[in-house]
């Protein structure tokens, strides 16, 4: 963008965006009050749970609005594997809260649910959250499987030498 401007005339608020091929205007309304619903994510994963444990997280949500946030609606679809605490909740503007999301891990791998939120936000009246229960592959914290590799000097390596801890790095130049 070349510039940015605002002007207020008259009780009207605008702001100026421009650029090489347009200008953009657009008119505010600052003293409006309306909720803004935030999440502090829209993943979460439940990594390397042993099939009939049950693993709980939290994600954090906070009204970032300036007035009342009200969520009537929070609930978990795709799978029964995953639960939620709260099925509503209401928080003043500037407040926080925690939902805890829990995952009780059958024989399966990659389990996936949703998470929703359906709230009083103008601005985004449904929010999801990917609940991942044991992706496949490995993440931090799964056990290294047993290998053995010849590396470039012809020389034997083994993932027993390593004592439970590999970092694999790759750099690539170009």
């Amino acid at each position: 963008f070349l510039g940015i401007g605002a002007r207020s005339s008259h009780g009207k608020h605008y702001a100026f965006l421009g650029e090489w091929a347009s200008l953009y205007s657009f008119q505010f309304f600052p003293e409006r009050t309306a909720p803004d619903l935030y999440l502090g994510s829209d993943k979460l994963f439940f990594n390397s749970v042993q099939s009939g444990n049950t693993a709980t997280s939290e994600v954090s949500v906070q009204n970032v609005g300036t007035n009342t946030l009200a969520i009537p609606s929070i609930a978990v679809t795709g799978n029964s594997s995953f639960t939620v605490d709260q099925s509503q909740l209401a928080l003043a503007p500037g407040g926080q809260g925690k939902l805890k999301v829990s995952y009780l891990a059958s024989s399966k791998k990659d389990e996936t649910a949703t998470l929703t939120l359906k709230s009083d936000d103008p601005g985004e009246p449904e929010i999801t959250v990917a609940l991942s229960g044991n992706p496949s592959g490995l993440t931090v914290g799964s056990t290294l499987p047993s290998i053995t590799l010849t590396t470039p000097g012809n020389t034997q390596w083994s993932s027993s030498q390593t004592q439970g801890v590999l970092v694999l790095s790759y750099f690539a130049t170009f």
